[in-house]
C-alpha cells in the first residue's frame, strides 16, 4: 500500500516530461528511505496562482536560471493550511531550492502531516501557525556536476551504481570514474555550489 500511494498521490500537468522525471526522482528517494506520504497529495506545477492549485503540498517550478554551466531551474515548496487543499490557502515552506533539496523539505512536511493527524482542525490551525512550520534556513555546500548531463555528484551519498561508498570525496574517486547517466570522464565533473535543507544533511 506504502509504495502505491507513493506512486497514485501526484498530481502533474497533463504531457510535461520534465514534472514526470521530477516527480519519479522524489519518489525514488523517498521510497530508499521508507518516507509514507499516505494521505497526502502533491502537485508539481508551473503555475505561481493558488488558483491553479488543489493539492495538500505544491512544488513550482521557477524559470531556470544561469549556471556557470547550463541553465537549472529552482523550486518552491508550499503546503496547504491544515494540508487540506479545499481551504484553498497556501503558505510558503521554501523559496529557491534546486531538486535535490526537494525530497528532504517533502520527508519534514510529511513528518509534521502525520503527527498532526488524529488532531482537531483548530488544533492543527494553531500549531501550523506557530512553531511546528516553519520556512526553513537553507544551506549551502559543494558537489560535482557533470557538465554534459548535469548529473550531480555529492559525496554524502556517493556513487552506488559504480560501487562508490558514501562520504567519498570526489578528489578520491578513481581516475576511471565516469558518470552514471551519460558516462561521460571524472575529468568532466565541475565544483558547483547546492542550496540544500538541513534534513538534506542528515541523511
Amino acid at each position: 500500500m506504502r509504495h502505491s500511494q507513493l506512486e497514485l498521490n501526484w498530481h502533474l500537468p497533463v504531457g510535461d516530461q520534465a514534472a514526470l522525471k521530477l516527480k519519479n526522482y522524489i519518489v525514488s528517494k523517498l521510497d530508499s528511505y521508507d518516507i509514507s506520504t499516505y494521505g497526502l497529495t502533491i502537485g508539481i506545477t508551473q503555475q505561481h496562482n493558488n488558483a491553479f492549485h488543489f493539492t495538500s503540498i505544491v512544488i513550482q517550478c521557477n524559470p531556470p536560471t544561469p549556471s556557470k554551466t547550463k541553465l537549472r531551474s529552482t523550486y518552491n515548496v508550499s503546503y496547504a493550511k491544515n494540508f487540506d487543499p479545499n481551504t484553498r490557502v497556501y503558505k510558503t515552506y521554501a523559496l529557491h531550492v534546486d531538486r535535490l533539496a526537494l525530497p528532504g523539505l517533502l520527508m519534514e512536511l510529511s513528518k509534521e502531516y502525520f503527527n498532526h493527524l488524529g488532531q482537531s482542525t483548530e488544533g492543527i490551525d494553531k500549531s501550523l501557525n506557530t512553531k511546528s512550520i516553519k520556512p526553513i534556513a537553507m544551506k549551502e555546500k559543494q558537489v560535482y556536476q557533470c557538465s554534459d548531463c548535469l548529473t550531480v555528484y555529492d559525496q554524502m551519498y556517493g556513487d552506488a551504481s559504480q560501487n562508490i561508498q558514501h562520504n567519498t570525496p570526489f578528489e578520491q574517486l578513481p581516475e576511471d570514474y565516469h558518470c552514471c547517466l551519460c558516462e561521460a570522464p571524472k575529468s568532466n565533473f565541475i565544483p558547483i555550489i547546492q542550496t540544500v535543507s538541513p534534513t538534506n544533511e542528515s541523511l
